[in-house]
């Protein structure tokens, strides 16, 4: 496996136009689990195939939500700050929380959310597309 790739998701001008499909392909093609080096911070992993980052989403002993989950790195405050968020929990607090916020919803699993949502997905990847499987909520 190639320890570097002709791959740059940190300059932002790369998504101006489009998302670099291509870049997306080729990480996934050779280097499905991939530390993009960066110049000026400590660099990020990309996880490019659907299976990895499902398991890797199930493993949260080991692949924590709690030490950041953006490329900016802060400081010890702004990360604290940061872990208040349900996005940024790990179980079990992350799961407490999304049980109090689906009370308030009328006790819904999110069906409906993600069948609004589709409405948008599809513009980049149709249902059945190459770069997510199908929710189930297309249409």
């Amino acid at each position: 496996m190639p320890t570097t790739l002709a791959v740059d998701l940190t300059d932002l001008d790369t998504f101006v136009q489009a998302v670099p499909h291509e870049q997306f392909d080729l990480l996934r093609r050779e280097a499905p689990i991939y530390f993009h080096p960066e110049t000026e911070q400590a660099g990020f992993w990309c996880i490019t195939r659907y299976d990895d980052l499902h398991q890797i989403s199930q493993t949260h002993q080991v692949f924590s939500s709690e030490w950041g989950i953006t490329l900016h790195e802060g400081t010890e405050e702004s990360l604290a700050q940061q872990r208040m968020m349900m996005l940024q929990m790990d179980p079990p607090r992350h799961t407490r929380l999304r049980l109090i916020v689906r009370m308030h919803q009328g006790g819904t699993d999110g069906t409906e959310q993600l069948r609004g949502a589709r409405g948008y997905v599809p513009a980049v990847d149709p249902p059945g597309g190459p770069y997510a499987p199908d929710l189930g909520c297309g249409g």
